[in-house]
């Protein structure tokens, strides 16, 4: 092998490392933080109206807002009907908002893990307001 085969293979060699260096690495797929609520729950709540209750709801994310979700079947009012949550980190904030025909919600709560949330709101339907307390577990 003569001297000019060596440094060819040699410079081969040294610009095929530099290239393999050079790569981009790939960007990590971000996560999104409601992936972790989505599903089926079940709802024990907890009403100064309509006394203690357990029903399930479903939470799927609000594709018009990546900072919301979505809860169906909210205050047991049925699957087509639904509200939606904003979440920062744990909190949760149920912004006012009409339901179900006038019925307005609004109010605030907690998700303690991905598998339990603990919200408190209030409930209006024109002539009253229902207090209530719920546990959602997965």
């Amino acid at each position: 092998m003569n001297s000019f085969t060596k440094h060819l293979k040699y410079t081969l060699f040294i610009i095929a490392i530099v290239l393999t260096a050079c790569t981009k690495d790939e960007e990590p797929t971000p996560v999104d933080p409601r992936d972790q609520y989505v599903g089926s729950w079940v709802c024990a709540e907890n009403s100064k109206i309509n006394g203690q209750t357990t029903f399930n709801v479903n939470i799927k994310k609000n594709t018009a807002d990546e900072t919301q979700i979505l809860i169906d079947n909210f205050y047991n009012y049925g699957f087509n009907k639904s509200i939606y949550i904003t979440l920062s980190s744990t909190t949760i904030t149920i912004p006012q908002q009409t339901f179900s025909g006038s019925n307005t919600v609004n109010g605030t709560g907690t998700a303690s893990s991905a598998s339990k949330i603990n919200l408190t709101y209030y409930v209006k339907d024109g002539a009253s307001t229902d207090t209530c307390t719920s546990i959602l577990t997965k």
